[in-house]
């Protein structure tokens, strides 16, 4: 009874959610959100956030959104215990500061929209008996710098709301796209604040929320596709209850919950779902009283064709408690530690609901339920290896686990760099089940999730799926290709192409190298290395080397058999002109005539031990004038001015 009520219920969350987040198969083809650069953020298309609402609404939508300083505008108008209703959404202009609230007030939002551009924070919050209502915070995006000795740090801190007065309350309101040091979505630095009913999703960098305000609640939220480079909500220095929260589909690097105190956080009555690399408390808490952490549902996909099921570590006690797991009728089927984790080993198949029952050190029976499905479909992706815009594509497939395909069905993808989040897609599969994204990112370490919030199970079941793979992408099978500076006749330009794997394509490949406006075409030795005798005159050149559709560019200095440089002199009897002459390795050349032609006439000298030719020029008179130097084919001309 318990497991069909919570599926009815979880079925009708989602739907929920659904309605308000997912973008229609048509919009999609034209709602991509494109990959970032380096260091850009990404803003969420507009039309992402307008599904759902009714005609009336709509119309006021299409109006022009209002800026920052209109709000703010309305904001100061206001009197202490005002409500104001919003009739349009309001974007950030280029000349704004993000917005005060000083005062004791009710913003009812309407579901409008409050748009950051991805360049400000939205709200700064230090009254007091603040309410917030049914706004959506888009594209926040703060940058608080900190300055060192030659470096510089953000220390940013709330994304979309800073929140310093006492007894705020945020009800259904969404928070998606929001960046932060700190908190990217809310930064909670007042006491009795309540979040309520709220949607995070797609909030990115540090936790989606960080709490310091003491008796905080969380009640009744969604946190779907967050990213988070450790925690996705840290909790320090206070207490904090966090109730009937739903967990779907996050991304980590530590914990779900995490609370730098002892017994400060009471955990009950939640959903957790796919929470990928996340644990649920901060091990460093050291949960001694577990009476705060109970009743919540964990879900756990098992694999069609595994009757083995493995369950991670959930939860992390000082204790690490007994544990003993139970099928529905009661019969117990393990044992294990409470730190450790279990194997359910030959789990009959079918969907169960496990009863999970330690005893803490007061006595008081602990009770966990986890909800194990069969994971009979599949997101199929394979992990990429490729050169920076080969034409490889992304492809995923969604498919039961008998491979048909899923159709017209909704999934995220989100890519991380070097665990910086660097883009976010939003795609519909085809009548294949299909999913084909060409990858666009410049070169370097990817990590790729691909998660499906829609129904996708036979039974007609919710059931989120997600996928990992990695995305490697090399610059160019061109390598070694080095800038050149050579003297003339001296130099040698060369490459070594390369397979996707590193490795030599062998001999034999086709390359065209093209300098000073000629092609020249070479093929690969068997280490796969291509040599190109550089013997153009000396002067700078671009080279372009060439192997299938990939170009690179490089730069490529001829330099002077003959040196020489210009003279400026006062008037004197004597000149002397010097110029030195090297080998194409650039090694003095001594007994070697030079040839000099000065006024129309020419001069012949050898050279001495040093490379060096000397011409002596008497009674010049105040003028400049150009002289010429020979050797062989290298020719070289300097002037010489004369002053007063």
């Amino acid at each position: 009874m318990i497991k069909k009520l919570n599926k009815i219920i979880l079925v009708f969350l989602f739907l929920m959610v659904l309605s308000i987040s997912v973008v229609s198969a048509a919009d999609n083809m034209t709602s991509e959100i494109v990959s970032a650069d380096e260091n850009s953020v990404l803003a969420v298309e507009e039309v992402d956030d307008t599904i759902g609402v009714d005609s009336n609404e709509e119309i006021l939508r299409n109006t022009k959104p209002g800026t920052f300083k209109d709000l703010q505008k309305l904001i100061n108008n206001a009197k202490p215990g005002d409500t104001i209703t919003l009739n349009k959404d309001y974007a950030y202009k280029k000349g704004d500061s993000e917005i005060l609230i000083n005062k004791a007030l009710t913003i009812n939002g309407k579901n409008h929209k409050i748009d950051g551009k991805s360049s400000t924070r939205i709200f700064t919050i230090t009254g007091s008996n603040v309410k917030l209502n049914e706004i959506k915070f888009i594209n926040a995006n703060p940058y608080d710098p900190y300055y060192g000795d030659g470096w510089e740090s953000d220390t940013s801190q709330g994304g979309a709301i800073l929140w310093i007065g006492h007894n705020g309350y945020v009800n259904k309101c969404k928070f998606t796209n929001n960046h932060a040091c700190y908190g990217s979505a809310v930064y909670w630095k007042g006491n009795n604040g309540t979040l309520s009913n709220n949607i995070f999703e797609r909030n990115f960098d540090s936790e989606t929320i960080m709490w310091k305000g003491n008796n905080g609640k969380l009640s009744g939220n969604t946190f779907i596709g967050n990213h988070a480079r450790h925690n996705l909500i840290s909790i320090e220095d206070c207490y904090c209850e966090i109730e009937f929260n739903t967990f779907l589909n996050n991304f980590g690097m530590s914990y779900i919950i995490a609370s730098n105190l002892i017994n400060c956080v009471k955990i009950e009555n939640c959903i957790f779902f796919d929470n990928n690399n996340f644990d649920l408390i901060d091990r460093e808490a050291f949960i001694i009283d577990d009476d705060n952490v109970n009743k919540s549902i964990f879900y756990i996909f098992r694999d069609i064709s595994n009757p083995n099921v493995k369950v991670s570590k959930l939860i992390y006690s000082y204790e690490n408690y007994d544990v003993d797991y139970y099928y529905e009728n009661g019969t117990k089927i393990a044992s294990g530690k409470l730190n450790e984790g279990i194997v359910l080993k030959n789990l009959a198949f079918g969907n169960h609901m496990i009863i999970m029952k330690y005893t803490n050190s007061k006595g008081k029976v602990i009770t966990h339920y986890l909800d194990i499905s069969t994971k009979g479909t599949y997101l199929k992706a394979k992990n990429i290896l490729m050169f920076q815009n080969d034409g490889t594509q992304y492809i995923l497939r969604l498919v039961y686990h008998r491979g048909t395909p899923l159709i017209n069905k909704h999934v995220g993808i989100s890519i991380f760099k070097d665990g910086e989040f660097n883009a976010y897609y939003y795609k519909t599969t085809d009548a294949n089940g299909y999913i084909k994204l060409p990858i666009k990112q410049k070169a370097g370490n990817y990590d790729i999730f691909a998660s499906c919030l829609e129904e996708t199970s036979e039974e007609g079941f919710f059931m989120p799926i997600l996928i990992k793979t990695t995305l490697k992408i090399l610059k160019s099978p061109i390598t070694q290709n080095k800038d050149l500076k050579a003297f003339y006749l001296g130099g040698t330009f060369k490459v070594r192409i390369i397979k996707i794997n590193g490795e030599s394509v062998g001999a034999g490949k086709t390359v065209k190298f093209t300098i000073a406006g000629k092609t020249y075409t070479k093929k690969t030795s068997k280490n796969g290395w291509v040599y190109l005798k550089i013997k153009q005159k000396p002067k700078t050149y671009t080279i372009t080397t060439q192997y299938g559709k990939f170009k690179v560019k490089n730069t490529i200095i001829v330099k002077p058999l003959l040196i020489a440089k210009n003279i400026v002199k006062k008037k004197t009897k004597t000149i002397k002109f010097k110029v030195k002459l090297v080998n194409s390795k650039g090694k003095p050349q001594a007994k070697k005539k030079i040839t000099f032609k000065f006024k129309g006439k020419k001069y012949k000298k050898l050279t001495n031990k040093k490379g060096i030719a000397t011409l002596k020029i008497k009674r010049l008179k105040i003028g400049k004038y150009r002289i010429y130097t020979a050797y062989g084919v290298s020719k070289i001309k300097n002037t010489i001015k004369i002053k007063r």
